[in-house]
Protein backbone atom coordinates (compact mmCIF):
# COMPACT_ATOMS: atom_id res chain seq x y z
CA UNK A 1 0.00 0.00 0.00
CA UNK A 2 2.90 2.37 0.73
CA UNK A 3 4.27 1.80 -2.78
CA UNK A 4 0.85 2.55 -4.27
CA UNK A 5 0.67 5.72 -2.19
CA UNK A 6 4.05 6.89 -3.42
CA UNK A 7 3.06 6.20 -7.01
CA UNK A 8 -0.11 8.22 -6.44
CA UNK A 9 1.96 11.11 -5.10
CA UNK A 10 4.30 10.86 -8.06
CA UNK A 11 1.39 11.11 -10.46
CA UNK A 12 -0.12 14.06 -8.56
CA UNK A 13 3.03 16.13 -8.01
CA UNK A 14 6.07 14.62 -9.72
CA UNK A 15 8.22 17.77 -9.47
CA UNK A 16 7.66 18.19 -5.74
CA UNK A 17 8.29 14.50 -5.17
CA UNK A 18 11.53 14.55 -7.16
CA UNK A 19 12.76 17.61 -5.26
CA UNK A 20 12.03 15.94 -1.91
CA UNK A 21 14.23 12.91 -2.61
CA UNK A 22 17.61 12.35 -4.15
CA UNK A 23 19.67 9.33 -5.02
CA UNK A 24 22.58 8.03 -7.02
CA UNK A 25 22.54 5.35 -9.71
CA UNK A 26 25.75 3.36 -9.71
CA UNK A 27 27.23 1.25 -12.50
CA UNK A 28 25.26 -1.81 -13.63
CA UNK A 29 27.58 -4.78 -14.02
CA UNK A 30 27.39 -7.41 -16.75
CA UNK A 31 26.42 -7.63 -20.41
CA UNK A 32 24.98 -4.35 -21.75
CA UNK A 33 24.99 -2.97 -18.22
CA UNK A 34 25.35 0.58 -19.52
CA UNK A 35 22.12 0.19 -21.51
CA UNK A 36 20.28 -1.01 -18.40
CA UNK A 37 21.65 1.88 -16.33
CA UNK A 38 20.55 4.46 -18.92
CA UNK A 39 17.03 2.99 -18.91
CA UNK A 40 16.92 3.23 -15.11
CA UNK A 41 18.22 6.81 -15.15
CA UNK A 42 15.57 7.93 -17.63
CA UNK A 43 12.80 6.31 -15.61
CA UNK A 44 13.90 7.70 -12.22
CA UNK A 45 14.35 11.28 -13.41
CA UNK A 46 10.81 12.15 -12.32
CA UNK A 47 10.95 10.14 -9.08
CA UNK A 48 13.98 11.74 -7.43
CA UNK A 49 16.86 14.08 -8.05
CA UNK A 50 19.61 11.94 -9.56
CA UNK A 51 23.09 12.80 -8.27
CA UNK A 52 25.85 11.97 -10.80
CA UNK A 53 27.81 8.90 -9.76
CA UNK A 54 31.05 10.73 -10.58
CA UNK A 55 30.26 13.17 -7.77
CA UNK A 56 29.55 10.26 -5.43
CA UNK A 57 32.89 8.53 -6.10
CA UNK A 58 34.84 11.79 -6.13
CA UNK A 59 33.57 12.60 -2.63
CA UNK A 60 34.45 9.06 -1.51
CA UNK A 61 38.04 9.61 -2.63
CA UNK A 62 38.18 12.97 -0.87
CA UNK A 63 36.86 11.49 2.38
CA UNK A 64 38.88 8.29 2.04
CA UNK A 65 35.84 6.01 2.58
CA UNK A 66 34.58 2.87 0.88
CA UNK A 67 31.71 3.96 -1.42
CA UNK A 68 30.13 0.53 -1.58
CA UNK A 69 29.72 -0.70 1.98
CA UNK A 70 29.39 0.07 5.66
CA UNK A 71 30.00 3.42 7.23
CA UNK A 72 31.39 4.75 3.95
CA UNK A 73 27.96 4.54 2.33
CA UNK A 74 26.31 6.15 5.35
CA UNK A 75 28.77 9.04 5.39
CA UNK A 76 28.42 9.66 1.67
CA UNK A 77 24.62 9.59 1.90
CA UNK A 78 24.76 12.10 4.73
CA UNK A 79 27.14 14.42 2.92
CA UNK A 80 25.24 14.28 -0.38
CA UNK A 81 21.82 14.07 1.30
CA UNK A 82 20.90 10.89 -0.55
CA UNK A 83 17.70 8.98 0.05
CA UNK A 84 18.64 5.82 -1.84
CA UNK A 85 21.41 4.18 -3.83
CA UNK A 86 20.43 2.21 -6.94
CA UNK A 87 22.73 -0.38 -8.48
CA UNK A 88 22.32 -3.55 -10.49
CA UNK A 89 23.66 -6.38 -12.57
CA UNK A 90 22.74 -8.06 -15.86
CA UNK A 91 22.85 -11.81 -15.34
CA UNK A 92 23.53 -13.82 -18.50
CA UNK A 93 23.61 -12.63 -22.09
CA UNK A 94 21.29 -12.29 -25.04
CA UNK A 95 17.52 -12.75 -24.87
CA UNK A 96 17.91 -15.08 -21.88
CA UNK A 97 19.61 -12.39 -19.75
CA UNK A 98 17.87 -10.86 -16.73
CA UNK A 99 18.47 -7.49 -15.09
CA UNK A 100 18.62 -7.41 -11.28
CA UNK A 101 17.97 -4.00 -9.68
CA UNK A 102 19.03 -3.42 -6.04
CA UNK A 103 18.00 -0.40 -3.93
CA UNK A 104 19.95 0.51 -0.77
CA UNK A 105 19.00 2.92 2.00
CA UNK A 106 21.02 5.75 3.59
CA UNK A 107 22.84 3.31 5.88
CA UNK A 108 23.70 0.90 3.07
CA UNK A 109 20.92 -1.53 3.97
CA UNK A 110 19.18 -3.32 1.11
CA UNK A 111 15.59 -2.12 0.89
CA UNK A 112 14.45 -4.05 -2.14
CA UNK A 113 15.28 -5.92 -5.33
CA UNK A 114 13.56 -6.32 -8.67
CA UNK A 115 14.37 -8.68 -11.55
CA UNK A 116 13.40 -7.56 -15.05
CA UNK A 117 14.01 -8.31 -18.73
CA UNK A 118 17.19 -8.42 -20.79
CA UNK A 119 18.48 -4.92 -21.73
CA UNK A 120 17.63 -5.28 -25.43
CA UNK A 121 14.87 -3.70 -27.47
CA UNK A 122 12.51 -0.88 -26.60
CA UNK A 123 10.22 -3.19 -24.69
CA UNK A 124 12.96 -4.76 -22.57
CA UNK A 125 14.49 -1.40 -21.65
CA UNK A 126 11.08 0.05 -20.81
CA UNK A 127 10.36 -2.90 -18.52
CA UNK A 128 13.68 -2.34 -16.76
CA UNK A 129 12.82 1.33 -16.21
CA UNK A 130 9.38 0.49 -14.82
CA UNK A 131 10.84 -2.14 -12.49
CA UNK A 132 13.37 0.38 -11.16
CA UNK A 133 10.60 2.93 -10.67
CA UNK A 134 8.55 0.47 -8.61
CA UNK A 135 11.55 -0.65 -6.55
CA UNK A 136 12.62 2.91 -5.72
CA UNK A 137 9.07 3.99 -4.84
CA UNK A 138 8.81 1.07 -2.40
CA UNK A 139 12.26 1.82 -0.97
CA UNK A 140 11.49 5.50 -0.42
CA UNK A 141 8.42 4.45 1.51
CA UNK A 142 10.55 2.32 3.82
CA UNK A 143 13.12 5.08 4.25
CA UNK A 144 10.46 7.64 5.10
CA UNK A 145 8.93 5.27 7.61
CA UNK A 146 12.25 4.67 9.40
CA UNK A 147 13.89 8.09 9.14
CA UNK A 148 10.86 10.37 9.11
CA UNK A 149 9.17 9.35 12.39
CA UNK A 150 8.61 11.66 15.36
CA UNK A 151 10.93 11.37 18.37
CA UNK A 152 10.23 8.48 20.70
CA UNK A 153 7.86 9.40 23.51
CA UNK A 154 5.88 11.75 21.25
CA UNK A 155 4.33 9.13 19.00
CA UNK A 156 0.98 9.44 20.73
CA UNK A 157 0.85 13.11 19.79
CA UNK A 158 0.86 12.42 16.06
CA UNK A 159 -2.41 12.14 14.16
CA UNK A 160 -2.94 8.74 12.56
CA UNK A 161 -4.63 10.01 9.43
CA UNK A 162 -1.72 10.07 7.00
CA UNK A 163 1.66 8.29 6.80
CA UNK A 164 4.76 10.46 7.22
CA UNK A 165 5.98 9.80 3.70
CA UNK A 166 2.74 11.20 2.30
CA UNK A 167 3.13 14.39 4.32
CA UNK A 168 6.74 14.97 3.40
CA UNK A 169 6.11 14.42 -0.27
CA UNK A 170 3.15 16.76 -0.61
CA UNK A 171 4.43 19.74 1.36
CA UNK A 172 6.75 21.97 -0.73
CA UNK A 173 10.29 21.90 0.56
CA UNK A 174 10.52 25.64 1.16
CA UNK A 175 7.42 25.54 3.40
CA UNK A 176 8.95 23.04 5.82
CA UNK A 177 11.11 24.24 8.77
CA UNK A 178 14.74 23.97 7.75
CA UNK A 179 15.63 21.62 10.58
CA UNK A 180 12.89 19.17 9.72
CA UNK A 181 14.26 17.81 6.48
CA UNK A 182 17.48 17.74 4.54
CA UNK A 183 17.59 18.27 0.83
CA UNK A 184 16.60 14.65 0.46
CA UNK A 185 13.50 15.11 2.59
CA UNK A 186 14.63 12.42 5.07
CA UNK A 187 15.58 13.01 8.74
CA UNK A 188 16.85 10.36 11.17
CA UNK A 189 14.48 10.38 14.09
CA UNK A 190 17.21 11.12 16.66
CA UNK A 191 17.96 14.44 14.90
CA UNK A 192 14.42 15.84 15.06
CA UNK A 193 14.02 18.63 17.61
CA UNK A 194 10.80 19.38 19.42
CA UNK A 195 10.67 22.97 18.24
CA UNK A 196 10.79 21.89 14.63
CA UNK A 197 7.16 20.88 14.62
CA UNK A 198 5.97 23.21 17.39
CA UNK A 199 2.54 24.68 16.95
CA UNK A 200 1.70 28.09 18.48
CA UNK A 201 -0.05 27.62 21.79
CA UNK A 202 1.07 24.02 22.10
CA UNK A 203 3.97 22.60 24.07
CA UNK A 204 4.18 19.38 22.16
CA UNK A 205 5.15 18.84 18.54
CA UNK A 206 2.65 18.16 15.82
CA UNK A 207 3.37 17.00 12.28
CA UNK A 208 2.55 19.09 9.27
CA UNK A 209 -0.72 18.00 7.75
CA UNK A 210 -1.05 17.52 4.00
CA UNK A 211 -3.26 19.86 1.99
CA UNK A 212 -6.86 18.83 2.39
CA UNK A 213 -8.00 20.26 -0.91
CA UNK A 214 -5.88 17.91 -3.02
CA UNK A 215 -8.06 15.48 -4.90
CA UNK A 216 -7.10 11.87 -5.14
CA UNK A 217 -4.90 11.60 -8.20
CA UNK A 218 -5.55 9.24 -11.04
CA UNK A 219 -2.64 7.03 -11.95
CA UNK A 220 -2.33 6.06 -15.60
CA UNK A 221 -0.27 2.87 -15.80
CA UNK A 222 1.50 2.46 -19.17
CA UNK A 223 0.22 -0.48 -21.11
CA UNK A 224 2.81 -3.22 -21.30
CA UNK A 225 2.39 -4.76 -24.70
CA UNK A 226 3.41 -8.42 -24.88
CA UNK A 227 5.64 -7.64 -27.84
CA UNK A 228 6.98 -4.73 -29.82
CA UNK A 229 8.60 -4.43 -33.22
CA UNK A 230 12.26 -3.51 -33.45
CA UNK A 231 14.05 -5.99 -31.20
CA UNK A 232 17.02 -6.93 -33.37
CA UNK A 233 18.11 -6.77 -37.01
CA UNK A 234 21.38 -8.23 -38.21
CA UNK A 235 22.89 -7.33 -41.61
CA UNK A 236 26.16 -8.81 -42.87
CA UNK A 237 28.13 -8.72 -46.11
CA UNK A 238 30.77 -11.29 -46.82
CA UNK A 239 32.91 -13.15 -49.31
CA UNK A 240 33.88 -16.74 -49.75
CA UNK A 241 34.33 -19.55 -52.23
CA UNK A 242 32.08 -22.19 -53.76
CA UNK A 243 32.52 -25.31 -55.87
CA UNK A 244 29.94 -27.18 -57.94
CA UNK A 245 30.02 -30.67 -59.35
CA UNK A 246 27.24 -32.16 -61.52
CA UNK A 247 26.91 -35.66 -63.05
CA UNK A 248 24.20 -36.89 -65.44
CA UNK A 249 24.11 -40.61 -66.30
CA UNK A 250 23.13 -40.85 -69.97
CA UNK A 251 21.31 -43.73 -71.64
CA UNK A 252 24.43 -44.36 -73.74
CA UNK A 253 26.29 -45.40 -70.57
CA UNK A 254 28.26 -42.19 -70.76
CA UNK A 255 28.30 -39.38 -68.20
CA UNK A 256 27.72 -35.70 -68.80
CA UNK A 257 29.71 -33.87 -66.15
CA UNK A 258 30.75 -30.44 -65.04
CA UNK A 259 33.20 -29.48 -62.27
CA UNK A 260 33.56 -25.80 -61.62
CA UNK A 261 36.41 -25.89 -59.14
CA UNK A 262 36.50 -23.13 -56.53
CA UNK A 263 35.19 -19.74 -57.58
CA UNK A 264 34.65 -16.49 -55.59
CA UNK A 265 31.26 -15.69 -54.19
CA UNK A 266 29.79 -12.54 -52.63
CA UNK A 267 27.13 -12.93 -49.97
CA UNK A 268 24.51 -10.81 -48.21
CA UNK A 269 22.81 -12.08 -45.04
CA UNK A 270 19.98 -10.67 -42.96
CA UNK A 271 18.30 -11.94 -39.81
CA UNK A 272 15.46 -10.23 -37.99
CA UNK A 273 13.89 -11.01 -34.63
CA UNK A 274 11.19 -8.37 -34.51
CA UNK A 275 9.48 -9.25 -31.24
CA UNK A 276 10.56 -9.15 -27.59
CA UNK A 277 7.72 -10.80 -25.69
CA UNK A 278 8.41 -13.87 -23.58
CA UNK A 279 6.92 -16.13 -26.28
CA UNK A 280 6.93 -13.99 -29.41
CA UNK A 281 10.66 -13.19 -29.29
CA UNK A 282 11.28 -16.66 -30.71
CA UNK A 283 9.86 -15.69 -34.13
CA UNK A 284 12.46 -14.83 -36.76
CA UNK A 285 13.01 -14.20 -40.46
CA UNK A 286 16.17 -14.83 -42.51
CA UNK A 287 17.37 -13.97 -46.01
CA UNK A 288 20.51 -15.28 -47.73
CA UNK A 289 21.70 -14.10 -51.17
CA UNK A 290 24.92 -15.21 -52.88
CA UNK A 291 26.38 -14.32 -56.28
CA UNK A 292 29.27 -16.09 -58.00
CA UNK A 293 31.87 -13.87 -59.66
CA UNK A 294 34.57 -14.59 -62.24
CA UNK A 295 33.11 -17.90 -63.43
CA UNK A 296 34.11 -19.56 -66.71
CA UNK A 297 33.80 -23.06 -68.17
CA UNK A 298 35.68 -24.74 -71.01
CA UNK A 299 34.02 -26.89 -73.66
CA UNK A 300 35.49 -30.16 -75.05
CA UNK A 301 37.29 -28.20 -77.75
CA UNK A 302 38.76 -25.75 -75.23
CA UNK A 303 36.37 -22.95 -76.07
CA UNK A 304 35.16 -20.65 -73.30
CA UNK A 305 31.54 -21.12 -72.19
CA UNK A 306 29.84 -18.27 -70.35
CA UNK A 307 28.80 -19.38 -66.85
CA UNK A 308 26.90 -17.72 -64.00
CA UNK A 309 25.83 -18.77 -60.49
CA UNK A 310 23.26 -17.24 -58.18
CA UNK A 311 21.33 -18.52 -55.18
CA UNK A 312 18.94 -17.11 -52.62
CA UNK A 313 16.88 -18.41 -49.72
CA UNK A 314 14.22 -16.65 -47.64
CA UNK A 315 12.92 -18.31 -44.48
CA UNK A 316 10.75 -17.74 -41.44
CA UNK A 317 10.79 -19.77 -38.28
CA UNK A 318 10.66 -20.05 -34.53
CA UNK A 319 13.44 -20.70 -32.00
CA UNK A 320 12.86 -22.19 -28.56
CA UNK A 321 15.28 -21.37 -25.73
CA UNK A 322 16.56 -24.39 -23.81
CA UNK A 323 19.06 -23.02 -21.31
CA UNK A 324 22.29 -22.29 -23.17
CA UNK A 325 20.84 -23.94 -26.30
CA UNK A 326 18.34 -22.69 -28.84
CA UNK A 327 16.44 -25.14 -31.03
CA UNK A 328 14.61 -23.71 -34.02
CA UNK A 329 12.61 -24.70 -37.08
CA UNK A 330 12.79 -22.99 -40.48
CA UNK A 331 10.45 -22.95 -43.49
CA UNK A 332 11.15 -21.09 -46.69
CA UNK A 333 11.51 -20.76 -50.46
CA UNK A 334 14.69 -20.60 -52.49
CA UNK A 335 16.30 -20.51 -55.91
CA UNK A 336 19.65 -22.03 -56.91
CA UNK A 337 20.76 -21.20 -60.45
CA UNK A 338 23.83 -22.45 -62.33
CA UNK A 339 23.58 -21.46 -65.98
CA UNK A 340 25.64 -21.97 -69.12
CA UNK A 341 25.55 -20.52 -72.58
CA UNK A 342 24.62 -23.00 -75.36
CA UNK A 343 26.93 -25.97 -75.13
CA UNK A 344 27.18 -29.71 -75.63
CA UNK A 345 28.44 -30.45 -72.12
CA UNK A 346 25.47 -30.36 -69.77
CA UNK A 347 22.23 -28.48 -69.30
CA UNK A 348 21.78 -25.43 -67.08
CA UNK A 349 20.06 -25.92 -63.74
CA UNK A 350 17.63 -23.52 -62.09
CA UNK A 351 16.28 -25.19 -59.00
CA UNK A 352 13.28 -23.56 -57.37
CA UNK A 353 12.47 -25.28 -54.12
CA UNK A 354 10.76 -25.23 -50.77
CA UNK A 355 12.80 -25.85 -47.66
CA UNK A 356 12.06 -27.21 -44.22
CA UNK A 357 14.81 -27.58 -41.67
CA UNK A 358 16.08 -27.25 -38.14
CA UNK A 359 18.89 -25.36 -36.45
CA UNK A 360 20.58 -25.89 -33.10
CA UNK A 361 22.46 -22.97 -31.55
CA UNK A 362 24.80 -22.99 -28.58
CA UNK A 363 25.98 -19.86 -26.79
CA UNK A 364 29.70 -20.45 -26.28
CA UNK A 365 30.33 -16.96 -24.87
CA UNK A 366 26.92 -15.32 -24.74
CA UNK A 367 26.20 -13.03 -27.66
CA UNK A 368 29.93 -12.65 -28.29
CA UNK A 369 30.35 -16.15 -29.74
CA UNK A 370 27.73 -18.68 -30.78
CA UNK A 371 27.80 -21.89 -32.78
CA UNK A 372 24.97 -23.14 -35.00
CA UNK A 373 24.41 -26.44 -36.80
CA UNK A 374 21.61 -26.66 -39.35
CA UNK A 375 20.16 -29.13 -41.80
CA UNK A 376 17.19 -29.31 -44.11
CA UNK A 377 15.38 -30.95 -46.98
CA UNK A 378 14.50 -29.21 -50.26
CA UNK A 379 11.56 -30.51 -52.31
CA UNK A 380 12.36 -29.18 -55.80
CA UNK A 381 9.52 -27.52 -57.72
CA UNK A 382 11.38 -27.15 -61.04
CA UNK A 383 14.86 -27.87 -62.38
CA UNK A 384 15.15 -25.55 -65.39
CA UNK A 385 16.74 -26.58 -68.69
CA UNK A 386 18.26 -29.80 -67.42
CA UNK A 387 14.76 -31.12 -66.83
CA UNK A 388 13.96 -30.81 -70.54
CA UNK A 389 17.30 -31.66 -72.07
CA UNK A 390 17.07 -35.41 -71.72
CA UNK A 391 13.51 -36.30 -70.72
CA UNK A 392 10.36 -34.28 -70.51
CA UNK A 393 9.82 -34.91 -66.80
CA UNK A 394 12.39 -34.65 -64.04
CA UNK A 395 11.97 -35.35 -60.33
CA UNK A 396 14.45 -33.84 -57.88
CA UNK A 397 14.98 -33.37 -54.20
CA UNK A 398 17.73 -31.60 -52.30
CA UNK A 399 19.42 -31.76 -48.89
CA UNK A 400 21.69 -29.36 -47.04
CA UNK A 401 23.82 -29.20 -43.90
CA UNK A 402 25.89 -26.34 -42.53
CA UNK A 403 27.93 -25.07 -39.60
CA UNK A 404 28.67 -21.51 -38.58
CA UNK A 405 30.34 -19.54 -35.81
CA UNK A 406 29.11 -16.00 -35.24
CA UNK A 407 28.70 -13.28 -32.67
CA UNK A 408 28.12 -9.60 -31.93
CA UNK A 409 29.85 -7.08 -29.68
CA UNK A 410 28.11 -4.66 -27.32
CA UNK A 411 28.51 -1.77 -29.74
CA UNK A 412 26.65 -3.67 -32.48
CA UNK A 413 29.52 -4.98 -34.64
CA UNK A 414 28.78 -8.53 -35.80
CA UNK A 415 30.75 -11.23 -37.58
CA UNK A 416 30.42 -14.81 -38.77
CA UNK A 417 32.22 -17.66 -40.52
CA UNK A 418 30.39 -20.54 -42.13
CA UNK A 419 30.59 -23.66 -44.27
CA UNK A 420 27.81 -25.56 -46.02
CA UNK A 421 27.09 -28.41 -48.39
CA UNK A 422 24.12 -29.08 -50.69
CA UNK A 423 23.10 -32.13 -52.73
CA UNK A 424 20.39 -32.44 -55.35
CA UNK A 425 19.34 -35.85 -56.63
CA UNK A 426 17.79 -36.00 -60.11
CA UNK A 427 15.59 -38.65 -61.73
CA UNK A 428 14.43 -38.58 -65.37
CA UNK A 429 11.29 -40.23 -66.68
CA UNK A 430 8.70 -40.36 -69.51
CA UNK A 431 9.44 -39.70 -73.17
CA UNK A 432 12.64 -38.44 -74.74
CA UNK A 433 12.96 -34.69 -75.08
CA UNK A 434 11.87 -33.12 -78.39
CA UNK A 435 14.56 -32.66 -81.02
CA UNK A 436 14.77 -28.90 -80.50
CA UNK A 437 16.11 -29.51 -77.01
CA UNK A 438 18.58 -32.24 -77.99
CA UNK A 439 22.20 -31.14 -77.47
CA UNK A 440 23.61 -33.76 -79.84
CA UNK A 441 22.79 -34.91 -83.34
CA UNK A 442 20.81 -37.83 -81.95
CA UNK A 443 18.38 -37.88 -79.05
CA UNK A 444 19.98 -39.10 -75.87
CA UNK A 445 18.07 -39.91 -72.69
CA UNK A 446 19.30 -39.98 -69.10
CA UNK A 447 18.51 -42.00 -66.01
CA UNK A 448 19.81 -40.25 -62.88
CA UNK A 449 21.96 -37.35 -61.86
CA UNK A 450 23.55 -35.62 -58.88
CA UNK A 451 24.45 -32.00 -58.31
CA UNK A 452 26.58 -31.12 -55.28
CA UNK A 453 27.91 -27.83 -53.99
CA UNK A 454 30.37 -26.90 -51.24
CA UNK A 455 30.75 -23.32 -50.00
CA UNK A 456 32.45 -21.47 -47.17
CA UNK A 457 33.13 -17.84 -46.28
CA UNK A 458 33.15 -15.05 -43.71
CA UNK A 459 30.89 -12.05 -43.12
CA UNK A 460 31.06 -8.75 -41.25
CA UNK A 461 28.16 -6.51 -40.40
CA UNK A 462 26.10 -4.78 -37.74
CA UNK A 463 23.42 -5.73 -35.29
CA UNK A 464 20.74 -3.08 -34.74
CA UNK A 465 18.85 -3.30 -31.45
CA UNK A 466 15.46 -1.63 -31.43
Amino acid sequence: MRTIGLLLMLAAAPEAFAEAHSGVILKFEGWRGSHARRAVSRSLGGVMEVVPQERYFRLARELGVDPKRGTGVAELCEQLELSVIVKGEVEGRGARARTRIVVQGPEGEILGEKVSDAPIGRHGLRRIGLAARDAVAAALGQVDEVYGELPEGDADAAPKAEPASFKAALVPKDELPKASVKKSGLVPKDEVEDEVYSVPGEDRPAPIAPPTERADPVVVVPKRAPSEVGAALRLELGAGARSRSARIELSTSETAAHDSGLFPELRLLAEARPFTGAFSRGFLAEADLALGVGLASLGPDGSRVGTSAFRTLVQVGYALELGAFELGARFGFGLDDFSFEDNTIIGSTTYTFLRGGAELRLALAGEYLQAALHGGVRPVLSTGEVGLRYYQKTAAIGYDVGLRLFGALDGGFSYGVRAGWELYGLGFQDDLAPARMAPLDTLIGASTGTDTSLHFGAELGWRFDG
